[in-house]
């Protein structure tokens, strides 16, 4: 298999798989490169890779999967001083709720996959946005927004 390299243009999880012997765990993911290539890879954790990143890889034309070899992530937005990426800010000096999107979609995440774990079944999707949308709503209520 040739290497490629092209820049990731969609990435979205799509299942966790562990051996019989509990050791090994991937995390699949389809993904869509920006040159056409699209399938599934498995990474060491979920989120691993993100839209942006340029990555060298294999692709399996056969299976349409990819095996990672090298990857650059996408430039990040950051200011001088450390800090991540810039809070927002509402008229009364809070912060706006939009800053709290990144905890919520993690706490709502892990909230879904104990959901998975502890019945043993597939979870509709639509339960985690709807726990991201209840903790959204209850985050502008204590701002009062």
């Amino acid at each position: 298999m040739a290497t490629k390299t092209s820049k990731i243009v969609t990435c979205s999880f799509k299942n966790t798989w562990r051996s019989k012997d509990g050791g090994t765990l991937r995390h699949y993911h389809n993904m869509k490169m920006e040159n056409g290539d699209e399938g599934s890879g498995g990474f060491q954790s979920i989120g691993q890779y993100k839209e942006g990143d340029d990555l060298e890889y294999e692709f399996n034309e056969a299976d349409k999967t990819f095996k990672i070899t090298h990857s650059k992530p996408a430039p990040t937005n950051r200011g001088g001083g450390g800090g991540g990426v810039p809070r927002t800010y509402n008229a009364s000096g809070k912060r706006s709720p939009e800053d709290y999107l990144g905890f919520l979609y993690g706490y709502a995440k892990d909230i879904h996959i104990a959901e998975i774990q502890i019945t043993g079944k597939k979870v509709p999707l639509n339960n985690l946005k709807k726990n991201v949308e209840e903790m959204y709503a209850h985050i502008q209520e204590i701002l009062k927004l």
